[in-house]
Order: structure tokens, then sequence, then C-alpha cells
């Protein structure tokens, strides 16, 4: 179970990324992950088409949040979703793409819609977790543990320091032993249950990203 401290910890981590996000055009950019979890950058064209609005709105929303773009100023990045291999690859429709991180993967089946499938390694065995996720129940094999980590003085750190301190430490783990090993490398690591780390992305999702 997470105690009412830790509870409280996350509770910061929310508020500080959520605050990072007030000042995007969050009603647009949600359009945007389907098209970005295809597995390609999303152009401004695709994201106006997808959302409504013009090229020239779309634009701007891809310019007003810590996102990122490509050369050619497609988005390539947003909230952790990304082109660039990680330990955990998510596949919606056959296509693929990653996540920066165990909890963002988490996320991804409510910021889509449907149903996800994620590959995860195990930072320690190498051994593949594979998930099959929705926005209302998950399935894995074989089962496995999560990890996390709060970040120090949220507040005063950039996004490259809240992936260092943060997701840098959310994994999947094949099994209890190899999380627990994981989690003893740091003090401020613990272990958690796969349905408490979907808790916390819906959470995430709530927080940020529900109208």
């Amino acid at each position: 179970a997470i105690e009412d401290g830790e509870r409280s910890e996350f509770e910061g981590t929310l508020e500080y990324v959520a605050a990072r996000w007030r000042e995007a055009d969050r009603g647009t950019l949600r359009h945007a992950f389907p098209l970005l979890a295809r597995g390609r950058p999303v152009a401004p064209e695709s994201l106006a088409e997808r959302a409504g609005v013009s090229v020239a709105m779309a634009d701007t929303a891809m310019r007003s949040g810590p996102l990122g773009l490509d050369a050619d100023g497609a988005l390539s990045e947003l909230f952790g979703v990304m082109q660039a291999p990680t330990l955990h690859r998510v596949e919606v429709e056959g296509r693929a793409g990653f996540t920066c991180c165990a909890v963002v993967a988490h996320t991804l089946p409510a910021l889509v819609d449907q149903a996800v499938t994620v590959e995860s390694v195990d930072p320690l065995s190498r051994r593949v977790i594979k998930l099959r996720l929705s926005p209302r129940f998950h399935r894995a094999s074989p089962a496995f543990d999560g990890s996390r980590l709060f970040p120090d003085d949220a507040p005063n750190a950039d996004l490259a320091g809240v992936r260092d301190a943060f997701c840098s430490h959310i994994k999947h783990f094949a099994d209890r032993a190899s999380a627990q090993e994981f989690a003893a490398l740091n003090s401020r690591r613990q272990v958690v249950s796969v349905v408490e780390l979907h808790a916390l992305a819906r959470q995430l999702v709530s927080r940020i990203w529900s109208d």
C-alpha cells in the first residue's frame, strides 16, 4: 500500500508537472496523441485536421508546452510519448512508438482512448515484459512490479532534471526480486504493484489532460 506521506510526495510531483503544462494549448495538443502513437512525427497540418483547427493554431499549440519538435517542425515528443527508442515500446493499431518511462506507457490508453500493447525491458535482467493495457483494465505477462522515485525539490528542476530524478527510475520488472534489487540502489525508490502504477497514471491524465 502507498502511505499517506508517499501520496503527498506524488501529489507534489503531480502539481509540478501540471504547472508546466498550464500555459500549453492542451485542448489542441491532446489530439496529437493518437497521431504520435502511430510512430511518426506529427506535422501541423495533420494536427490541425485532427483537432479541427487552423494550421496556424496547430503550429502555435505545438510550440506552447515542454514538447519536442524535429528539424522539420513536426511534433516528435509530447508528454513523454516519443519517437526515440527507449526501454518502453508502445504499439497502437500495429504501429510502434516509445515512452520515456513506465508510467507514461500506462497513461497512453486513456490519451488515445483505445488499447495499447506495451513491451518493456527489465533494466536489470533484460527480460521483456509484455502488457496489454486499456483505459479500464490491464493484463501483463509475466506479472511484474514497478519502481518509482519522487524528485527532490521538483519546483526548481528543469525537464531534463525531472527525467533524471523521476522518469528514469520508473521501470517495469519481470519479477519482484528484480524490482527490489533496483529499488535497493537508491533509498528513495520503492516498489509498487502494476495496479498502483496504473492508478498513478490515471491521476496524471486526470490532472493534466482531462477537459
